[in-house]
This record gives C-alpha cells, sequence and structure tokens, in this order.
C-alpha cells in the first residue's frame, strides 16, 4: 500500500465487479430493458468537463452524470431540467499544523499545544460554510462522519470541549502562547528578536480539490487579522514542495489540507492511528533522521489499534475515546468543514444508488449504470489524464477523478457495503481462524517468506507463531483472464508478494517506492494450499472479521508488466513511479499512455528472461512460472499496446480501451471475456 496515496486520500475502500455472461440475440434487446450483465453499460466515457460547462453538457444531453461537482446555483437550475441532483460531504477541509520546536532566530507558536488548540476557537467556520462553500456543507469537529454510528461512541467527549468560534477568547490564548516565547506585540503586530513573526502556510493551488485555495487564503487572512505576517506558499504537486523538508527547518508551520471520499467505513479509528507519532504522518517526518513530534500515550493507542491489541469491541471503543480526548487536546491537526459535493445524472440513467456519505461516486454505482436504448453512458468529470502525469502500476489513481476510473478497471478483493459500512467478500473469497487477541496459532512449517537479502522464498520451519490466519479463496480468479487475454496465474499473485515485500526491504527500491511499512511488515508468512487457496499469516486482530480481512488483501497486477515497469524505474532508474520521484532523479513519470514510455516498456518486456525469475515464482521444489507463459504474455501485450495505444491491462469489470489526448477523454468497454460470469 502506497504510504502518499493513504494520506491523501485518507481511507482505502475496495471493490470488485461480477457478471454472468448469457446468450443475447443482440445489443438491442440487451439495452432495451434492464441489463441482466454487470457492468450494465457496454461502454463509459470519462470526459474533461468543466464545471462552468458541465450544466450546458447535461442540459444538452452531451453528457449523462457529472462527478466534478457543481455550485448550489447550478444545481437549482438543473432542478428543473430533467436531471436529479445528489450531495453528501463526501470533501473536508483541515489544517495540519508543524510543531516542531522553536529555533534560537525562529520562534514557532504552534510547538505549543495551546496556540494549536486556540485556532479552533480563531477560525469561523460557519463563515467558511457560508461564504465560500455557499452554504452547502458544515462545521466539522473531528474526523468520523457526523452521520456515522462510530461518532455516536465519542460524541460526549468531542461536545465536552469548547470548539466553537470565539476570536476574543483564541486571541487571549494565543497571546498568553506567544509572550511566554519571548514575543512581544507592538503596534498590533508580532515580533521575535525585533523581526515581524511570520507563520508560512503551505496551500494546494491545482485544480483537483476545488475550494482548498480559498479556504487557505481565508485561514491566513484570519492570522493576519490578529498581528501575524502571513508567507503563502502555493504549490500544486508538481514538484517537491516545502512540505518534503524536515520538518525542524520550519520552512511551513500550517498545511490546508483536504480529501475526497469515495467510499465510508465502520469502525474508524484511523483518525487517531494516523496522528500516532509511530505512523510518522507529519509531512517530511518520514525522511531519515528527520524530526517528529513525540506523544508517548498517543503512540501507545495508536499502535494498539493498528495492531489489533484490545480484548473485545468494549475494549475498542475504549481506545477510540481515549484516542479521540488526546487528539483533540494535543491539536495537531483540526477539523474545519466538510463540504456537501453535489452530483448530477440525466433522469434517464438508471441503476443509480447514492450513498449518504459519498453520492453516487460509489463503487457500484459505475458497475450498474445505463441509460435504456443506449450502449454508453458518459461521464463528465473534472480531470481525467495529462501528457505529463504519472500513470503507472505504483501512482494509478492521483486523485478522486482518477480513482473513479481505476475503480472500473480493477477487481479488488472485497468492497465495504454502502448501506452496513462493513467490508464484504467479492471476487476473492475467505476464511478467518485467529488466536487472537492473545493467543498465537502455529505457523505451517511449509509457509514461506520473502528474504530480500537471499532474493528467494524461505522456508518458516518450525516453531513461529502468529495472531490470525487468513484462507483466501481464489477459485473464481486464478485462471481466469487478465483484458489482454492471458491467463491469471499464481505467477501474477507471487510477483505481487514479491513487489511489496522488496518495496520494504530492498535498499533501491524504499525511497522510492514510499510503502506503509507498519502495514506491510504485519504479515509474516503465505501458503499456496492447493491450486485455488492461498493462506496469508498475519499479526493482527479485530472483532471483526472483515475488518482483518481488509488488512490483508492485495490487488494483484499483471506480473510481466508490472516486472517490466519495475525494472525501468528501481533498478535503471529512467523513469519514476511520481512526479516527485522524477524531479529527484530528473526523468520523467511513467505514463503508459504515452506513445514514447510504452515504446521503452515493451522493449523492457521483449528483453526479460525466465531464468531471471526463477526465485521469484519457486516456492519450495514446484516452479509456478509455467514454460510457455513469459512468451504469451509477451506477445499478447504487444497486440494489446498496437490496438489500445497503452500498457493499461487490469482485471475489472471494464476495460481501457482507448484515449483521446487532445480532449483528455477516456473510453472504456465492458469486460465480456469468457470466465468473467457472474449474474446480476
Amino acid at each position: 500500500m502506497n504510504k502518499s496515496t493513504l494520506l491523501a486520500i485518507v481511507l482505502v475502500i475496495i471493490v470488485v465487479a461480477v457478471f454472468f455472461l448469457i446468450g443475447f440475440s443482440g445489443k438491442k434487446d440487451l439495452i432495451m430493458q434492464e441489463p441482466m450483465l454487470i457492468p450494465a453499460s457496454e461502454n463509459l466515457v470519462f470526459k474533461k468537463v468543466s464545471s462552468e460547462d458541465a450544466v450546458k453538457q447535461l442540459i444538452n444531453h452531451d453528457i449523462d452524470v457529472y462527478l466534478g461537482t457543481l455550485s448550489p446555483d447550478d444545481a437549482a437550475l438543473l432542478k428543473s431540467s430533467n436531471i436529479n441532483i445528489y450531495t453528501a460531504p463526501s470533501q473536508y477541509f483541515s489544517l495540519d499544523f508543524n510543531p516542531a520546536p522553536s529555533t534560537k532566530d525562529t520562534v514557532n507558536p504552534f510547538s505549543v499545544k495551546e496556540f494549536r488548540f486556540s485556532v479552533n476557537n480563531l477560525i469561523n467556520k460557519q463563515e467558511i460554510v457560508d461564504t465560500i462553500l455557499k452554504g452547502y456543507g458544515a462545521p466539522k469537529k473531528i474526523s468520523i462522519f457526523d452521520s456515522s454510528p462510530d461518532y455516536d461512541l465519542v460524541r460526549d467527549i468531542v461536545d465536552s470541549y469548547d470548539l466553537s468560534y470565539s476570536q476574543t477568547a483564541a486571541v487571549g490564548k494565543i497571546e498568553t502562547v506567544m509572550l511566554g516565547l519571548g514575543a512581544t506585540k507592538n503596534g498590533g503586530k508580532w515580533y521575535f528578536k525585533n523581526k515581524p513573526v511570520v507563520l508560512k502556510i503551505a496551500i494546494y493551488n491545482g485544480t483537483a480539490y476545488g475550494e482548498v485555495k480559498e479556504v487557505g487564503e481565508y485561514v491566513a487572512t484570519q492570522f493576519e487579522k490578529i498581528g501575524f505576517d502571513v508567507e503563502k506558499i502555493y504549490y500544486d504537486g508538481s514538484k517537491d514542495t516545502v512540505l518534503n523538508q524536515d520538518p525542524k527547518d520550519l520552512a511551513w508551520n500550517i498545511k490546508i489540507n483536504t480529501g475526497i471520499y469515495y467510499s465510508a467505513s465502520k469502525y474508524d479509528d484511523y483518525g487517531i492511528i494516523y496522528q500516532a507519532p509511530f505512523m510518522k504522518s507529519l509531512a517530511g517526518s518520514d525522511k531519515k533522521g528527520a524530526w517528529n513530534y513525540e506523544n508517548e500515550k498517543l503512540d501507545s493507542i495508536g499502535k494498539k489499534l493498528f495492531d489489533g491489541d484490545y480484548s473485545d469491541e468494549k475494549e475498542w471503543v475504549s481506545l477510540l475515546r481515549d484516542g479521540t480526548k488526546e487528539i483533540i487536546d494535543n491539536a495537531y491537526s483540526i477539523q474545519l468543514v466538510t463540504k456537501n459535493q453535489i452530483f448530477a445524472a440525466d433522469k434517464d440513467v438508471k441503476g443509480i444508488n447514492p450513498s449518504k456519505y459519498v453520492g453516487i461516486r460509489e463503487l457500484q454505482n459505475f458497475k450498474s449504470m445505463y441509460v435504456p436504448g443506449k450502449d454508453k453512458v458518459v461521464i463528465g468529470t473534472k480531470e481525467t489524464y495529462k501528457k505529463d502525469d504519472p500513470f503507472n502500476y505504483y501512482w494509478f489513481a492521483t486523485n478522486i477523478y482518477r480513482m473513479d476510473i481505476k475503480q472500473c478497471l480493477r477487481d479488488f478483493a472485497g468492497w465495504n457495503n454502502q448501506n452496513t459500512l462493513e467490508y464484504e467478500d467479492n471476487r476473492w473469497g475467505s476464511e478467518i481462524i485467529t488466536a487472537g487477541p492473545k493467543e498465537k496459532l502455529d505457523i505451517p512449517s511449509d509457509a514461506f517468506m520473502w528474504n530480500s537479502a537471499q532474493h528467494k522464498w524461505i522456508g518458516l520451519g518450525a516453531g513461529s507463531s502468529v495472531t490470525t490466519k487468513i484462507t483466501f479463496d481464489l477459485s473464481k480468479y486464478i485462471g481466469t483472464k487478465w483484458h489482454d487475454g492471458s491467463t491469471i496465474s499464481w505467477a501474477d499473485i507471487l510477483y505481487s508478494l514479491y513487489a511489496d515485500q522488496e518495496s520494504i526491504h530492498n535498499e533501491k527500491w524504499i525511497p522510492i517506492a514510499d510503502m506503509d511499512t507498519e502495514s506491510i511488515n504485519k504479515i509474516k508468512a503465505f501458503r499456496i494450499v492447493d491450486d485455488k487457496h492461498l493462506e496469508i499469516y498475519i499479526d493482527t486482530w479485530h472483532f471483526n472479521k472483515g475488518m482483518i480481512i481488509s488488512q490483508a488483501s492485495f490487488t494483484p497486477n499483471n506480473w510481466v508488466l508490472y516486472a517490466g515497469t519495475n525494472n525501468i524505474i528501481y533498478e535503471d532508474n529512467l523513469m519514476m513511479n511520481s512526479i516527485s520521484n522524477g524531479n529527484k532523479y530528473g526523468v520523467p513519470a511513467m505514463n503508459l499512455l504515452n506513445k514514447d514510455h510504452i515504446s521503452k516498456v515493451l522493449e523492457k518486456v521483449n528483453k526479460l528472461k525466465a531464468d531471471e525469475f526463477s526465485s521469484i515464482f519457486t516456492v519450495g521444489d514446484k516452479n509456478y512460472l509455467t514454460p510457455s507463459e513469459l512468451d504469451d504474455r509477451r506477445k499478447n501485450i504487444g497486440i494489446w499496446a498496437s490496438k489500445h495505444n497503452n500498457l493499461i491491462i487490469t482485471d475489472g469489470p471494464f476495460y481501457f480501451d482507448s484515449y483521446d489526448s487532445a480532449n483528455e477523454t477516456v473510453y472504456l468497454k465492458a469486460n465480456r471475456s469468457s470466465g468473467y460470469f457472474f449474474s446480476k
């Protein structure tokens, strides 16, 4: 799991699409009535449409759905034009603070928790809702959805704090802290050692996240009003920023943070885990030797929640409550507002089942939506892809709009039910045996784990133990097809497991991959039981089965493409997985829609030799790579690239048919391959 993606987006929820392939006389019969296949539409088109043009295109039926979020005025106009409007509180805005200590010459008031907490009272959250969000939103106190059942577990704790707007109270607290730090106030301005106190605010000014720039500038103004000079540092993610520097350098004080949810989950303790020091979520603190804040109590709570170190649901609730108190008290980050995003769909679009948490941007809707009488649904979106964007098997979705496309292309082991908010199996079945939370299970002697130093799978032998065993049933996966027609095999499973381990153990991979080491290290062993079952041994526990399984599930890739791209990125350093790494190494970010990049990857793929990978595909005495597999894969990949002008070869309900770069439009077609056969 990529840490950058995990923190930016906040919640990683997974989904799978299935359908039943039946005979039918013609496409017209299929689309004129309720489809019996999933996905329901033969084609999805993701078309870049600005919010300014969205209303016109919806009314003119140039697009069927708009996911770029609309203004309240747009929504009012569309309601009278045969357009359905959907809203959901799916975007949040918050502030992250840099609590690094002051230096000899530079004062950092955010090093004092009372100063950080006072910002709750300084910022008029309702004014942000009324003026910037035009009334479509609400003040937010903690990261948990207000309507989530988890919020009721901590509501009394949250309500015990005065988080309301009171500039008078805020200024009083701020003055006490500033004077205590040796600052002085003269003529309404704060000074330290005869120099104005400058607060540096990092503000995202890209196009992906709506009003984040306006919110950032509003926050800056509030600090200016009470005597601080403010330096606004704008960034858009296209190059390294001050957020990558060691926090102790005080290159930034405040970060305007935002995220858009694409699903919601129950047992939401991530806001506590995220802020625990061991996660190193403070911008820049994950670099080797960098400063990070210390909080033994929060770290203890966060680690227990992360590891499943609690005896039952009652103890989990107790940790959730204690953790909530700790994060409010310390205010390393504070919530500002929730934005009600506004989506629209023509009333002719069927199969939409909106979620009260994320609206129509729900994973199952892409599979079930269709327009009677048409073979496609045209979806307007704020962004698709641009020439220099990273688009590879590590950076598959760099913002929420690309996540929408990713959901259509991939099949995952499970997903979160939008009604119960709990994880459910989909294409992969699962069974679980656990001795948790306090006991251990013996790991079978023929279980194995990757040893990066020896570059091979090592049998654990007797004497190893673990908290939980998860058995994945891959009978509906292995033996089916990648979108290029290649057969999904155990080689794909093993290579994906290998790549995760290399990303946290191989010294050449670690600084580039930026993977979630803590999560990957929970996994202690694997075991192939038979042709269709994989066991994963993991040191974690939860009273809810789905929460454990979601921590062990993973997403395989076509191993030949994965190996080719990994060699270019990690071994040759000729392209990188992200823009920031590309800037660091002076090479482009890999984009598998780019003609030149495709050519280089094909060249690498054609040079791969089976014996280079024998240790990756050999477990015990068995080699899981069949003699003809590499040649067959190479052939299919080459044919795919020639036909589709991309190397996006995945396994989900839709495949990436083509891309119109001039109009930034993505064309997806339904996966109707044999073996992908589940009824609606």
